[in-house]
């Protein structure tokens, strides 16, 4: 596959000592939310849609939220409101959150882009030294490598792992330096960075995108 903006955009990512999906995911997002306030609470489709899915599911509920914006609020709220007191007994089952299909198309294009960008010498070698992707991504990359018959299936696994096989180091080191006999060593930038990115890692960030 060829190297796309993409492909450049999630090699960009890997700096950040995060999962370069969940973070492509959680800026496009966020960049979509601000742009929503902006532009669209006025708009007669969007809001269409809003009401008709009842708005967003509790996850980007929250995120909106987080935006302080009072008036967005107000004028979308006030609508789902007197729609939701209009028709209480017309109601059926709410569709999906349009964010949560927005992130799940995201999602798909970055999982097949990361995949294929595998074979790219500066990708490769990127990911290698500063990337790492989360527990959940790992399977999906895999699951899209092995769907190809791509031959850096096993390369991007043993990559993978051996980066989780030194965050357990990290863990331990923690673990060890609580005890009472090195209550004096202090915790390494690395140490204090590890034991908070081991969550995100782990967790299933796709969750709220499952949920009706």
């Amino acid at each position: 596959m060829a190297y796309t903006a993409l492909s450049h955009d999630l090699l960009q990512r890997m700096e950040s000592q995060n999962c370069a999906v969940c973070d492509l995911i959680k800026t496009t997002t966020d960049r979509k939310l601000d742009l929503l306030l902006r532009e669209h609470v006025t708009d007669i489709d969007f809001m269409t849609d809003f009401l008709r899915q009842e708005g967003f599911c509790e996850h980007h509920a929250s995120l909106m939220l987080k935006k302080q914006d009072p008036l967005a609020h107000a004028m979308m709220y006030r609508q789902l409101l007197d729609y939701r007191l209009r028709t209480p007994k017309k109601r059926k089952e709410a569709s999906i959150c349009m964010m949560c299909n927005d992130e799940k198309e995201i999602e798909a294009s970055a999982v097949y882009t990361f995949a294929s960008s595998l074979d790219d010498d500066r990708f490769l070698e990127a990911y290698k030294e500063d990337g790492i992707v989360c527990l959940t991504h790992f399977e999906a990359i895999r699951k899209a490598l092995k769907q190809t018959k791509s031959s850096f299936s096993p390369v991007f696994s043993d990559i993978t792992l051996s980066k989780y096989d030194a965050l357990r180091d990290v863990l331990n080191s923690v673990i060890k330096k609580s005890d009472y006999k090195y209550n004096e060593a202090l915790l390494s930038s690395s140490e204090r960075r590890v034991w908070k990115n081991i969550v995100a890692l782990l967790i299933d960030q796709n969750m709220h995108r499952n949920q009706k």
